[in-house]
């Protein structure tokens, strides 16, 4: 009898520790409990089982109870596995299986090995550059980092007001960024300049916007301000006091102030040689180009999709970003929102959108990406 309920104990033994080392090598569980809690608890059914089946050597009981406890296990750590996921779990729990999970669906997207769109990057030893195209909403991303940093006390993020008379010098932009430390984040309008820095890693972002209402909101803000800034006065020299006598009229409005306008999206993304000053089929092209060194290039009314996305793909830089975002929300709300707007007539609006076809087509090209990305990143399957 005692032989039988040592080999009893020996093959119940057996059979514990294969489920256990299966436990130990599920990534799923191994990112969110320690091992020592496995064993814990394994070792505990152990005793319970070997010391029944030692006292009472009726095999369908003590086979039942083998399985039950097996059983029990499972569903518990299972329900904290969910619990995990969900935050009701340690608050101290890392969560980087999730970003992998995202992460993982993004290298799906069909793109170009030398491509870092949608490319994530790990760590927070790294540059954000955000040169922002005017009036796509770039200071409200860049008024979320900034309470995120402060609030909760991130200090490997430093926060920079971009110096804008750079912009007129490309040596002194480029030494301006080459020289930044690491975690610095710089939002401004600046042409698209390429820093090579083999000590930190260089992210690029930015926000485009439907063209014609870009180019309205731009144009009626000079004029206006919104709830942070006032009207840019010394520079309302050749404005008229409404968009739709700036074209008609065909003068000074139109040459300097809608001209300026309508090359801001290109300027922005194309860079600061000579041919980028130009609104081309050739400015066109380059700016696609570059548009493979963005991390990620968002749409104004896809914010929320935008913070998301971030946090996926900066996942020690930005984490718990989205969930900040609900905290900060009320105090962005129309904080940027240009403060009075004239409808343009029809006439206005076709021809805007005709003279833009180049712009629009740089923006249906970016979208079809982002969308792509949003789908792989964000997507419930």
């Amino acid at each position: 009898m005692c032989c039988l309920a040592r080999a009893l104990k020996y093959i119940l033994t057996r059979l514990l520790l294969r489920d256990l080392i299966h436990h130990l090598r599920s990534r799923s569980l191994g990112a969110f409990f320690n091992g020592f809690k496995v064993v814990k608890i394994m070792t505990s059914s152990w005793r319970i089982v070997t010391v029944l089946a030692t006292r009472f050597l009726n095999f369908r009981y003590v086979l039942l109870l083998f399985v039950s406890v097996i059983i029990l296990t499972n569903c518990f750590l299972i329900l904290r596995n969910r619990k995990s996921f969900r935050g009701e779990g340690s608050p101290n729990l890392e969560r980087k299986e999730v970003y992998h999970s995202l992460v993982t669906k993004g290298n799906r997207l069909e793109n170009k090995t030398t491509s870092r769109y949608g490319k994530p990057v790990v760590g927070t030893n790294l540059i954000v550059l955000y040169n922002a195209v005017p009036k796509t909403g770039s200071r409200n991303f860049d008024f979320l980092v900034r309470e995120y940093q402060v609030v909760h006390r991130k200090k490997y993020i430093t926060t920079h007001i971009f110096p804008q008379n750079l912009t007129q010098d490309s040596k002194l932009l480029k030494d301006y960024f080459t020289h930044l430390r690491s975690g610095s984040f710089v939002r401004g309008h600046f042409p698209f300049t390429e820093i090579k820095r083999n000590d930190v890693h260089v992210v690029y972002m930015n926000t485009i916007r439907d063209p014609l209402q870009r180019l309205i909101s731009n144009y009626y803000y000079d004029m206006y301000g919104d709830n942070e800034t006032y009207p840019r006065y010394r520079e309302l020299q050749y404005h008229e006091k409404t968009i739709d006598e700036c074209i008609s009229k065909q003068g000074d409005c139109f040459n300097n102030v809608y001209e300026y306008y309508k090359q801001q999206t290109f300027s922005m993304f194309c860079g600061s040689a000579p041919v980028c000053r130009t609104y081309s089929r050739e400015t066109l092209e380059i700016a696609k180009r570059n548009l493979e060194k963005y991390t990620v290039v968002s749409e104004t009314a896809k914010f929320d999709s935008l913070v998301s996305i971030m946090e996926a793909l900066l996942p020690d830089y930005l984490k718990g970003i989205k969930t900040f975002t609900k905290r900060v929300q009320k105090q962005m709300k129309g904080r940027f929102h240009t403060s009075r707007k004239v409808p343009p007539q029809n006439l206005t609006v076709a021809f805007i959108k005709r003279d833009l076809q180049l712009e629009y087509e740089f923006y249906d090209f970016a979208m079809k990406k982002f969308r792509q990305l949003e789908t792989a990143l964000l997507s419930s399957g």
